[in-house]
């Protein structure tokens, strides 16, 4: 049923998927359309109602405005049922403007996180299934890729910077553990012992602390 979904939200997003996008300072679900790019990388919300943004000599001026979201930085999306910032997204708004149950908020940073609604539970399970897909097909197709030319598939910890969750899902552990020949390569020390208490008793003194540090044993 994933990639059924997946499928209708393919055909339907391509054409403009109807929904409504959450408008948090003034409470609103605003109606709005939802459009997946020929590339299918991009998705595009666009308001269905014009705003204001001026005038031109007595003439008002309006546009549409617009959300974009790549998929490629989709990290999560959330739901009422099991996430706090869905739940805030559908608290924001005016009573009665959405069901709880229709509320997505699609988290893809840097950019702002996308509230929107659907027009029915069903519908939400569609969105949620077709983004999975979506991502899952162009990641995968990145890994194959890269596996082929025989590079890492990338994602490693830049030096000098945190380690996240991102450095470490399956495929790159996986990559990691055979580059470096398997969990059993740990044992096999790099150095004498000798050379490994000199190592210690070096930082230990960098530390400050070598008084206390040897006499811990």
């Amino acid at each position: 049923h994933v990639w059924r979904h997946a499928r209708c939200f393919v055909c339907r997003s391509a054409l403009g998927l109807p929904c409504r996008v959450i408008d948090y300072q003034r409470g609103l679900a605003v109606p709005s359309r939802c459009k997946l790019n020929a590339t299918r990388d991009l998705l595009l919300f666009e308001h269905l109602q014009h705003v204001h943004v001026g005038h031109i000599g007595d003439g008002a001026v309006s546009e549409v405005a617009r959300q974009s979201c790549e998929l490629r930085r989709v990290r999560n999306v959330w739901v009422c049922a099991d996430s706090e910032l869905a739940n805030i997204a559908f608290g924001a708004l005016q009573r009665g403007q959405a069901n709880s149950d229709r509320v997505l908020v699609i988290d893809a940073p840097p950019a702002q996180s996308v509230g929107i609604v659907m027009h029915s539970a069903q519908a939400r399970e569609m969105v949620l299934d077709g983004i999975a897909v979506l991502v899952a097909v162009r990641r995968a197709r990145q890994e194959l890729e890269a596996a082929q030319q025989g590079r890492s598939p990338g994602g490693l910890r830049p030096p000098g910077l945190s380690l996240r969750s991102s450095h470490l899902t399956d495929k790159i552990c996986t990559w990691l553990a055979q580059k470096g020949g398997g969990e059993a390569q740990l044992a096999l020390a790099p150095e004498s012992r000798a050379d490994s208490e000199a190592a210690l008793d070096e930082a230990a003194d960098a530390l400050d602390i070598s008084d206390a540090w040897h006499g811990s044993f």
